[in-house]
Parts: structure tokens; C-alpha cells; sequence
């Protein structure tokens, strides 16, 4: 059976048969890996309990572009840094989104949407 299983694997190596993944799989890869390596925390500011503080955490070390974040009130922005702070008109839950890519080269990006449920206060 040895014999065989070998005779298999030398046939397969000199027909030049090849399992390496296409530039597209690897780009896939390569963002699941990415997205193992980010998060999204919150708290709720100490002056006012309405304005929660936002943090997206990414410990890769590739560049996180400008987020796009959604406070689930109506109200989006765009920030060039992974912090930000969003006071709330009402007080209630909400899903705060942010949308970001993760750039490695000018080639190769991959776009990711986070979620985290924040409570505002009265």
C-alpha cells in the first residue's frame, strides 16, 4: 500500500500537478487572517453618559484607512483616526457600524464592517 500511496505522489509531482492557491485565494486568506486581528470597544464617557467613546483595535501590521462609522441614529461620519466619540440626542440602544479597509499595498486591501451594540444614557 506504501508502494502505491508513493507511486501516486511521484505521478502527481512529475505531471507538475500544483495545489498553490490562485492570487485571488490568497488575497482571501490573507483578509481572513487580517480580520482575526481587529476589534471594536466602546465605553461610555464619564461626563456624559450619552457620548459613548468608540475604538477600533487592529494589531496587523498593515494601514487601517479612513472608517466610516455609522451610530445607528441616522448620523455617519468619516474619521481618519481609530478613535472617535458620538453624543447621542436620545437616550436608547443602539448598533454603531464601522466600515474600514485594511491596505496592505496599493494592491492588495481588504474592506471590513464591525458591529457593537452601545447603550446611551439618560
Amino acid at each position: 500500500m506504501k508502494k502505491l500511496f508513493l507511486g501516486a505522489l511521484v505521478a502527481v509531482s512529475l505531471l507538475g500537478f500544483s495545489t498553490s492557491c490562485s492570487e485571488e485565494d490568497k488575497d482571501n486568506i490573507e483578509c481572513a487572517i487580517e480580520s482575526g486581528k481587529v476589534d471594536l470597544f466602546h465605553d461610555v464617557d464619564s461626563s456624559n453618559p450619552k457620548t459613548i467613546n468608540l475604538e477600533l483595535r487592529y494589531s496587523g501590521n498593515h494601514t487601517v484607512l479612513d472608517i466610516l462609522w455609522n451610530y445607528g441614529d441616522g448620523i455617519t461620519e468619516t474619521v481618519s483616526g481609530k478613535e472617535t466619540s458620538h453624543t447621542y440626542a436620545e437616550a436608547g440602544n443602539y448598533k454603531v457600524t464601522a466600515t474600514f479597509i485594511i491596505q496592505e499595498d496599493s494592491n492588495n486591501f481588504c474592506e471590513f464592517e464591525l458591529d457593537e451594540n452601545v447603550t446611551a444614557a439618560d
